[in-house]
């Protein structure tokens, strides 16, 4: 196998597509890896442009390759392409990398290929789904998605009050929370008053998360809830647009 052909397959590049970045026919570049110079161009001057182009782009030294056409083309002027030296000179400034250039760019779109479906192909469930697990918006109002599920009613803070968002749940037996960190976050949650025991003060990793389950009177102070999803009986609590510590009160009422 010529040291064309063998760098070329190597660097997993295809002889067609060489053809089409050269503007050289298929057909003598092949005549070229063979060395069968019987099948270049019968100008001399041409054949060796051909030559020196296709070893230029492999970095392959050029020399023996011409001396070998001229060794066989008969005796007549000769044509010698300027070149800025040696190719084995100039490979060696090259990094390894570079040789496999096209096989990196190839990986490169396959892994971001796989990222973009790993990202958001879960999101796409069914319409039923995804309604159930929407953030709940600031509201006066209750809200419930079905008869079996919790209603959640939000209580409109006073203006001196330290607790943001009261939250009271109906239609449940205990609170069950859930908190998952997009990004390094720090909580505390206090259990049946602002000032009472304190049952979790945490500092979560990114995508960690953190369960607690069978409480009636908790309150959740998030330093930064922008950087956690938080669920509580399964329902996402809108936490994005809180930039700054907030602190949640959820409650058991009777139903």
């Amino acid at each position: 196998m010529s040291q064309l052909k063998e760098v070329r397959e190597t660097s997993f590049l295809d002889l067609e597509e060489i053809s089409d970045h050269l503007s050289i026919p298929k057909l003598y570049l092949q005549a070229i890896e063979e060395g069968d110079f019987s099948h270049l161009p019968q100008k001399r001057q041409l054949a060796e442009r051909y030559i020196t182009t296709y070893a230029d782009f492999l970095e392959v030294d050029v020399d023996p390759i011409i001396d070998s056409y001229r060794h066989f083309r008969r005796p007549e002027q000769t044509f010698t392409p300027r070149r800025r030296g040696s190719r084995s000179a100039r490979s060696k400034e090259k990094p390894v990398w570079y040789t496999y250039r096209y096989y990196l760019l190839i990986c490169g779109a396959c892994l971001s290929s796989a990222l973009v479906a790993w990202l958001f192909i879960p999101s796409e469930k069914s319409g039923s789904t995804n309604s159930m697990k929407q953030p709940l918006q600031n509201q006066t109002t209750p809200v419930s998605f079905n008869k079996e599920r919790p209603i959640f009613t939000l209580q409109k803070a006073s203006s001196d009050s330290s607790i943001e968002q009261t939250w009271f749940i109906s239609q449940a037996d205990y609170i069950h929370v859930q908190i998952q960190s997009l990004e390094d976050v720090n909580f505390r949650i206090r259990e049946d008053n602002i000032k009472g025991k304190i049952i979790a003060d945490k500092e979560l990793s990114k995508s960690e998360s953190f369960d607690l389950n069978g409480k009636k009177w908790v309150f959740i102070h998030i330093d930064d809830p922008s950087k956690v999803i938080m669920r509580v009986n399964d329902v996402v609590i809108d936490t994005v647009s809180q930039k700054t510590g907030t602190t949640y009160e959820f409650k058991i009422v009777s139903n």
